[in-house]
């Protein structure tokens, strides 16, 4: 009787081996699963910033602000302005050089430090 316990200690000792490696292996294929997701992920957003590009085609300023033309002379649609900032680098009239970052602001009328949407046209 003696050895029959030590058997059936060696099976349960295996079979919580064994439930621990499919745990663990389940665990790795999930987050090989998820990093692989997140890297394709990652190139689509790289492969869409590849095929924006904006071309700044006029400046002009006065006491009411700082007005910018853009053509938009990439492949991709641009569109959601709600998620696009401004850097601006920029000389003082002391000519100390600035950077300034002027986030969106949709359909308000404090613009200060802000930029909006004047106005878009398309050209075919």
């Amino acid at each position: 009787m003696m050895g029959f316990g030590t058997v059936i200690a060696s099976m349960l000792s295996v079979a919580i081996l064994l439930l621990a490696f499919y745990v663990c292996s389940s665990g790795g294929f999930y987050m090989a699963d998820v990093l692989a997701n997140s890297v394709m992920e990652m190139q689509e957003n790289e492969n869409e910033i590849m095929k924006t590009e904006i071309e700044i085609t006029n400046i002009s300023a006065n006491e009411a602000g700082i007005f910018v033309s853009l053509n938009n002379t990439g492949s991709t649609k641009v569109g959601d302005y709600d998620y696009m900032d401004v850097i601006v680098k920029y000389s003082n009239t002391s000519g100390i050089a600035k950077t300034i970052w002027v986030p969106f602001q949709g359909d308000s009328d404090a613009l200060e430090d802000k930029w909006t949407v004047g106005n878009i046209s398309q050209i075919w």
